[in-house]
């Protein structure tokens, strides 16, 4: 465990008051300029006391509190990165933090370290995979474990792109992770720390191109749908749990698994996106009311509809864990049925909006079912139809 202490450090002839952080059997100094007579430092409550004719009460003040907010910069940080589970240096903990203060910090990896765990911190636990994969893959690009900011050029990150494409990444994936450098080289930027991310990024996005087909033909729902996994109960959820999302207007996993018997109002269901506070209502077809009743549990009707986060921590790591999990079960489905398209949650949503797309149906009445929010169309029609119209359409798209 990392520790911190308040020490004098004596340099010539003066007494430095410097910080000691030590973690893993290595220690690092933090010296300040402050020069403190030894009779007015306490080593036990680790502050300056006032000395009379050398050390006035007002600069004993001054001296306290940068050294408090120091140190609590680092006890923050220590906080942080010992909850997110990664392996971290002593040189981790101080990039960037003087006692004036959290400066620029100058090693690439100790900030995308830091960044991970602000992400693990809220909660944010496929982001903070995603980043931890991003940064894995620079460190093997770049064979080093310590870069500064300054080291970045965009021959490094042109080499850096060609690196990721000889290693056979998809283009999404190789654009995401440019894509979280950018956004490193950005926080960083806005730490103080100097870098000219035009220079460096301008024009070098790579071509994504047509993503891979997502969509299933209804055949392969219906195959789903009548496939025996009596013996299989996990895979038999996580089929259900498919079909409960193309069923329900493409419904994503996070918001199934958060319904509760209490969104089940006059024979719809209403809840609010997680990604985006979108507020939805739709009706509950014949299919859907199968699903509910296959898993339903006699106690407080504030439970949760499916049993996946029953007495999980909400936030916690575990339930990222379970949507994990499902998509794991839904690959298995997949090797089961010999399908060329895998299975995961996002193919029922992406199915469904494809079917209706087929059916010819309107984009904005797609959008405003989905619930996206982000596009200027959606907003314009939002008010324009009737709950009672998607849930006529989503029975046509539903019908197996």
């Amino acid at each position: 465990m990392a520790t911190i202490q308040v020490i004098l450090k004596r340099k010539s002839t003066a007494h430095l008051l410097a910080i000691q952080v030590r973690h893993r059997g290595k220690s690092k100094l933090l010296i300040s300029k402050h020069q403190v007579p030894p009779a007015a430092f306490s080593e036990q409550r680790m502050r300056v006391q006032t000395l009379t004719g050398s050390l006035n009460r007002n600069a004993a003040a001054r001296i306290n509190d940068t050294l408090e907010r120091t140190c609590a910069l680092l006890q923050e940080r220590i906080t942080l990165l010992e909850a997110c589970g990664l392996p971290f240096s002593v040189d981790d903990l101080c990039d960037g933090i003087h006692f004036q203060g959290e400066t620029s910090p100058t090693d690439l990896f100790s900030f995308f370290r830091l960044q991970i765990a602000l992400k693990a911190a809220k909660h944010k636990y496929a982001s903070s995979q995603l980043y931890t994969a991003a940064m894995h893959a620079l460190q093997q690009y770049t064979g080093a474990a310590r870069y500064a900011f300054s080291s970045l050029t965009r021959e490094s990150i042109t080499g850096y792109i060609e690196y990721l494409r000889l290693r056979n990444l998809a283009p999404g994936t190789i654009s995401k992770y440019l894509a979280i450098l950018h956004t490193i080289c950005l926080r960083a930027a806005c730490h103080g720390t100097k870098i000219n991310r035009e220079q460096l990024f301008s024009g070098l996005h790579p071509m994504v191109g047509r993503t891979a087909k997502r969509a299933v033909d209804k055949s392969v729902l219906s195959r789903i749908f009548h496939l025996d996994l009596s013996d299989k109960p996990t895979l038999k959820y996580a089929s259900d749990l498919f079909l409960f999302s193309f069923f329900a207007q493409g419904m994503s996993l996070v918001d199934i698994l958060h319904l509760r018997h209490t969104n089940i109002q006059h024979g719809q269901i209403r809840y609010t996106r997680a990604k985006c506070g979108t507020r939805i209502c739709l009706g509950i077809t014949p299919q859907m009311q199968q699903i509910i009743e296959r898993y339903q549990e006699n106690g407080s009707e504030d439970n949760y509809i499916f049993p996946t986060l029953r007495g999980v921590a909400k936030g916690s790591n575990k339930e990222y864990k379970v949507y994990r999990a499902t998509n794991r079960a839904l690959r298995k489905i997949s090797n089961l049925l010999h399908l060329e398209v895998p299975l995961t949650t996002y193919v029922a949503r992406h199915t469904w909006a494809t079917n209706a797309k087929k059916s010819h149906i309107p984009i904005p009445i797609i959008q405003e079912a989905l619930g996206h929010t982000s596009i200027r169309t959606t907003e314009i029609y939002l008010q324009q139809f009737e709950t009672q119209i998607i849930d006529r359409i989503n029975e046509r798209i539903t019908r197996l």
